[in-house]
């Protein structure tokens, strides 16, 4: 017994004298940094709820919480009666994590229920791909984070440090994600255009009555689009040189769906002109001109009598798809430069190579561009449904697909290099609409040399 106190005690020397060492060993200065599943204000673990149907994403994602000293309160291997099963357990947790496949892909509902009767909750929705209206739903069902699977612990970091209000981890993500990755906290999204949201909104076929004269109110004030309508209206397209000296006249011309096409490729126009150089003008200025021309034009050889509402928003929908690439290019000029050179000349198309640089896509800029902008809700998936899949053709809209095969086509005319991919998805859109492999030829090179008369392209930055 003499010998085992005698033992023990010189254990606890030892102890205490290594405890010392280490003590005088990390400078005064140094802070110790607490991970993100411990309180600040008590040092108690915050409490988890994993709710996720596949075993093995389960056992990662528990892994990740549990690696933060984070309390794996409870996994639910189903979504069924969750509301239910948090208010039986005895400590509430403060966090939810959520497949958003749950229960037949009531994830997002799920995590509505919850926030009603635990408002306080934060809530982490974890996704396979950002499919279609999945944004809108997680805005309006006040979700706080999203996770793209595959997970990833350095990125599932990140959300969790944002989700619990660690700002010193994340001003320390800033500063190591400087090189492979943005702040997206300091990116420069331009304003909208302020005549761009009232023309967006303006029904021309409500307004067919008295409907010129509401869209020059709304356009006059702005004197330059006023002055490139009416100067359109005077070109050789229109053959009436320099008759038309209103702006009242220049509408009734052209017409009011013509003229709102104008301001958008005005906006954009105005958005991207400090972008120069050869990569910019093809990618960012005039593949989203000859996209929206010839989506519109599509819709006729297309045979499908249900394209008719598009032909208000498929020209729109063409020129604010790559919003976002213009501006990671607006905040990342020489970077951006690079990525379009190498889509053109590389085995990757500009979503791998801008995930590679940013650690994120032009997408998710577009889809916060838009928020930023208060675009229209059904606008959103314009952004969020464009880099679709061979498998979910069929549950992307028309106006996705028609978008996709126009920019397909002309980036052929742009001879920019489309990817095995995407020649994949060309074919397979004109098989669902079951268009004759010539639809091809009548959007070629004959089409291009003859679009290009088209006053849009006037426009472009020189």
């Amino acid at each position: 017994m003499i010998k085992y106190l005698i033992f023990l005690c010189a254990c606890v020397s030892l102890v205490i004298s290594f405890m010392d060492r280490i003590s005088t060993d990390i400078p005064n200065n140094k802070k110790v940094i607490v991970p993100i599943g411990i309180n600040v204000a008590d040092h108690t673990p915050y409490r988890v709820v994993i709710a996720e149907d596949e075993p093995l994403s389960r056992v990662f994602i528990k892994r990740y919480f549990q690696y933060e000293h984070f309390n794996v309160a409870a996994e639910f291997e189903r979504g069924n009666n969750i509301p239910k099963r948090l208010q039986d357990m005895p400590t509430k947790p403060h966090i939810l994590c959520i497949d958003y496949s749950v229960s037949g892909g009531r994830g997002i509902e799920i995590i509505g229920l919850v926030k009603k009767a635990f408002p306080d909750i934060k809530t982490i929705l974890v996704a396979d791909e950002a499919e279609r209206d999945m944004v809108m739903k997680v805005i309006d069902k006040r979700v706080d984070a999203v996770v793209i699977k595959p997970i990833v612990k350095k990125k599932f970091n990140d959300v969790l440090a944002q989700v619990m209000g660690r700002k010193d981890l994340l001003a320390q993500n800033a500063v190591v994600y400087k090189s492979g990755g943005i702040n997206l906290k300091e990116l420069k999204i331009p304003p909208m255009p302020t005549v761009l949201m009232k023309v967006i909104k303006f029904d021309t076929d409500q307004n067919v009555s008295g409907g010129s004269a509401e869209l020059e109110k709304i356009i006059a004030p702005d004197k330059s689009i006023s002055a490139d309508i009416i100067r359109i209206s005077n070109s050789a397209f229109y053959g009436r040189s320099k008759k038309i000296s209103s702006l009242k006249d220049a509408i009734t011309l052209i017409g009011m769906k013509t003229v709102k096409n104008l301001v958008f490729v005005q906006a954009q126009k105005n958005i991207s002109k400090s972008l120069r150089g050869p990569y910019f003008r093809k990618h960012l200025q005039e593949l989203p001109i000859l996209s929206s021309l010839v989506a519109f034009d599509l819709l006729n050889p297309l045979g499908q009598e249900k394209f008719n509402p598009l032909k208000d928003t498929i020209f729109l929908a063409n020129m604010f798809r790559r919003i976002g690439m213009t501006v990671l290019a607006l905040n990342f000029t020489d970077k951006y430069q690079k990525i379009l050179k190498l889509s053109e000349y590389g085995t990757k198309d500009t979503y791998q190579l801008e995930k590679e640089q940013f650690n994120t896509t032009s997408i998710e800029i577009g889809t916060k561009v838009f928020l930023f902008w208060k675009m229209p809700q059904d606008l959103m998936a314009i952004i969020t449904n464009q880099n679709f899949s061979i498998q979910q053709i069929e549950k992307v809209r028309d106006i996705d697909r028609v978008s996709r095969l126009a920019e397909a086509f002309s980036k052929k005319m742009l001879q920019l290099r489309l990817t095995e991919k995407e020649v994949e998805v060309e074919d397979a859109i004109l098989k669902f609409y079951g268009a004759p492999e010539e639809l091809k030829e009548l959007f070629g090179e004959d089409f291009y040399e003859m679009i290009q008369d088209h006053p849009f392209f006037d426009m472009i930055p020189k």
